[in-house]
């Protein structure tokens, strides 16, 4: 075991890690400011509105839900499946006493263990030891080999990580938000035919989660995000889990499921609007957005507020 732990702190320079190829990278910060959002986080208190999910969900603004008098923290990261969203939410629901959860529901998050996502939070975290109970879950000996390396840095006081600075295509907002202003893709993106079949361990905490915020009485709101028309069409097995979200609501663990492709289904084929086949520019974020706080009026925010 010290051997275990000596090779690990190790691995932190470069010279050891090219020379015996051992490699435990620390992804720390990036433009997904997750080390600054999560120390926000550790600070922030009574919050009406948690937005969970991947980074599709990222393109939710907290600074719409200010016209409703409502405090907005957007949580979502590259990924992010529900695994660590489970995590998140149970670190963070009992200072932030959110009133109601919009969970940006992505199906590709279902079909992995969240490898990407869990390296993105340990390395970014300042105290989330208890994550190991999730790693036990998975049971994944890299993510394991992060975990201990991140933790052995912060004893010997060798976790010297910077926040990055602003850059001039993306912008740390407030509250968990980032701002990206990236431009369209150039060309149409053509993918082929695809479906997304889920981890049975993703979708046990999925629906224990909501089982969990029904019981403490935290609405919830899954909403698909707009994606582009190469993308959509190329989702075979779409309404298998659109039918699946829609269950959820009929079963009482989500207050609604909100199809944005079918809100917006002009959004499909406006290529200015899209950096990638499901990453929103900053103009169709926009678009987004104010649809988004539409639709939540519409709805459900007038019986939130009264609440």
């Amino acid at each position: 075991m010290i051997c275990y732990f000596l090779v690990l702190i190790a691995s932190d320079w470069k010279f050891f890690s090219d020379l015996t190829g051992i490699k435990v990278p620390l992804l720390k910060g990036g433009d997904g400011y997750q080390r600054v959002r999560l120390l926000e986080a550790d600070s922030s208190k009574n919050i009406d509105v948690l937005i969970v999910g991947s980074s599709v969900g990222q393109s939710i603004d907290v600074r719409y839900f200010d016209s409703l008098n409502l405090r907005a923290f957007n949580i979502s990261s590259a990924s992010q499946s529900p695994l660590q969203s489970s995590y998140l939410l149970k670190k963070f629901q009992e200072t932030f006493q959110p009133k109601l959860v919009i969970w940006d529901f992505h199906p590709f998050t279902f079909t992995s263990t969240g490898v990407e996502s869990s390296i993105d939070l340990i390395s970014n975290c300042g105290d989330c030891s208890d994550y190991i109970f999730t790693l036990l879950k998975t049971r994944r000996m890299y993510d394991l080999n992060i975990y201990f390396k991140k933790h052995l840095l912060k004893i010997f006081q060798l976790d010297d990580y910077k926040p990055s600075p602003n850059g001039s295509n993306v912008e740390y907002i407030k509250a968990g938000f980032v701002e990206i202003d990236l431009p369209a893709a150039s060309d149409t993106i053509i993918i082929e035919p695809y479906t997304y079949q889920a981890e049975i361990l993703q979708k046990k905490v999925f629906e224990s989660e909501l089982k969990k915020m029904r019981r403490k009485g935290i609405d919830v709101i899954l909403v698909f995000s707009p994606k582009s028309a190469s993308y959509y069409q190329a989702f075979l097995n779409r309404a298998e889990w659109f039918n699946y979200a829609e269950n959820l609501v009929e079963k009482g663990l989500a207050l609604d499921f909100i199809n944005f492709n079918e809100v917006l289904p002009e959004f499909e084929n406006r290529g200015e609007y899209f950096v990638d086949i499901g990453h929103l520019t900053k103009k169709g974020a926009t678009e987004y957005n104010a649809t988004l706080i539409s639709q939540l009026k519409m709805r459900h925010i007038d019986a939130l507020v009264t609440n």
